[in-house]
């Protein structure tokens, strides 16, 4: 039964490229189109989007204080992990340079909130295989909220004082 079967597919496969060789049918429902078989063609390339978002169904995951997708492996992370968190909002940036990590926000002194955006920043620079990150979180004046220097024995981000 299955090579009367297999015996049959064939017949008919070999029935139809006979068929379509002898007629110069390519598959094409447009007899002027031919393919293009010699022809190496690359991947499309993304255009920059105009300011318009219309028509767009793409969903977009903007890193804090960036208008597109996050600008180094740190940020990446961070959004990645502490994305979903309340306080997310208020990240304007995080600007890792070697072995720190800068966190500029909009949170005030004295929000509990900094020392969590701290241990989120220190993970996230760690998952990205900065050794000994140390992490400093800003308000926009520039005053220190929260720290953690593991160069200097801290095991965890504290509240500044002031």
């Amino acid at each position: 039964m299955k090579r009367s079967l297999r015996a049959l597919a064939a017949v008919a496969t070999g029935t139809l490229l006979l068929a379509g060789c002898a007629t110069g049918d390519t598959g094409h429902l447009d007899p002027e189109i031919s393919p293009d078989l010699g022809e190496v063609r690359s991947s499309p390339v993304a255009t920059p989007e105009s300011d318009d978002d219309e028509g767009s169904d793409a969903v977009e995951t903007p890193a804090p204080g960036a208008s597109g997708a996050p600008a180094n492996d740190v940020e990446a992370e961070f959004a990645a992990a502490a994305g979903s968190e309340s306080w997310y909002a208020e990240v304007e940036s995080i600007d890792p340079e070697g072995e720190r990590v800068l966190v500029t926000t909009r949170l005030e002194a004295g929000d509990e909130d900094a020392v969590a955006v701290c241990e989120a920043a220190f993970e996230a620079a760690s998952a990205t295989g900065v050794n000994s990150p140390t992490v400093e979180v800003r308000a926009s004046d520039g005053s220190t909220l929260s720290l953690r220097d593991t160069a200097a024995g801290d095991e965890a981000c504290s509240r500044a004082e002031g």
